[in-house]
């Protein structure tokens, strides 16, 4: 919605509001409480600021913007453009975001987002962005699984989803997900999974099955209340359902994640309004019950695909800026293990911050 030039003259005017090390209440003015839940810890007033700026574009209604423009208005010429942007969305707010593609977004896997809304990096998984529905071209696989060991990164697969939501708008993607839980998976049932999913998609709640004695037919029935009562949008709807794998879940919630499968490949007013992901799980029990899936194995994530996301973040230094930073990073990396993720996001972000915002 603005121009590069407007985001800089909204940055530098946002930074002359804020104090030397501001925290969550200092930003609530700007984005409001719930969002400052969220908020990580920053080295700087410009990291704040930048943060601030994020979550506000991100909104899929121009409220905050049209705010916050008017809260850092000085009256300078600078901001003249910017107050004409609060005041025409303020007219007619439905030019914040449109179901349909503009020229505004780019909904190519080249204008996906390189960070998470917490600000930690995304390091490209090429594999996996190709299977995404997309305006367009909203051709994607009805059922997904994703393969990865520990520490591959396949829950952060969520957290990038729910970026690009915000990206796109969130009436243009929505994002449900329910994870199993690492402790007493035995107690999770069907019913506790649909309630995770219905809130997001939007599923109405009114026509939601009555608990039968049954649960393998309450099951069924959650799932077609899923199918049935969850409102088309542009773009089919994610389901995305984590860890779902563990071999301590109840019969009644393979019953409702394997319908579910089944009601999107079979049923082509659902495959228009849903896809589902699945973020580990028996590959051979699906199979075994006649069900297809696209398998998606995680890239590992080695020295080039660090580079390149340098390379995309910060485009015009040097080449070999790019790869010795990569190399830097890539040798303090566990070679496996389940916080290899976790460290390398870490790393980029602080390096990305010291070596590349820093100077």
């Amino acid at each position: 919605m603005l121009s590069p030039s407007q985001y800089y003259v909204l940055l530098v005017t946002l930074l002359q509001r804020l104090p030397g090390n501001p925290g969550p209440a200092m930003v609530a003015p700007y984005v409001g409480a719930e969002l400052t839940l969220e908020m990580p810890v920053v080295q700087s007033v410009r990291d704040a600021a930048r943060w601030i700026l994020d979550q506000v574009l991100a909104q899929p209604q121009p409220r905050l913007l049209i705010r916050l423009i008017r809260m850092v208005d000085d009256g300078d010429v600078r901001m003249a453009s910017l107050v004409e942007v609060a005041e025409s969305l303020d007219a007619d707010p439905a030019r914040w975001r449109s179901t349909t593609p503009t020229g505004e977004v780019d909904w190519s896997p080249l204008g996906d987002p390189l960070q998470v809304r917490d600000g930690r990096p995304f390091v490209d998984r090429n594999g996996f962005r190709g299977l995404i529905p997309r305006v367009g071209s909203p051709e994607s696989p009805p059922c997904t699984v994703v393969l990865g060991d520990s520490g591959h990164g396949k829950t952060y697969l969520y957290e990038f989803l729910k970026q690009l939501a915000d990206q796109w708008g969130q009436d243009t993607l929505r994002v449900a997900y329910s994870a199993c839980p690492s402790s007493n998976p035995s107690e999770l049932d069907a019913e506790m999974i649909a309630f995770d999913l219905a809130p997001d998609l939007r599923t109405d709640f009114s026509k939601k099955p009555r608990r039968h004695e049954d649960p393998h037919r309450y099951a069924r029935n959650l799932v077609h209340w899923i199918c049935d009562a969850t409102p088309a949008g542009p773009l089919p709807s994610l389901v995305i359902l984590d860890g779902f794998d563990h071999r301590s879940l109840g019969d009644d919630v393979h019953t409702f994640i394997e319908g579910l499968i089944e009601s999107v490949q079979t049923d082509p007013d659902v495959t228009a309004r849903l896809r589902v992901l699945l973020l580990g799980y028996d590959v051979g029990r699906l199979e075994s019950r006649g069900l297809e899936l696209t398998s998606s194995v995680l890239e590992w994530v080695d020295e080039g695909a660090i580079a390149q996301w340098f390379r995309k973040r910060y485009p015009n230094e040097p080449e070999y800026r790019y790869n010795d930073t990569a190399a830097q990073i890539h040798e303090m990396l566990p070679e496996e293990g389940s916080l290899r993720m976790r460290n390398l996001c870490s790393l980029v972000r602080m390096i990305a911050r010291q070596g590349f915002e820093g100077a």
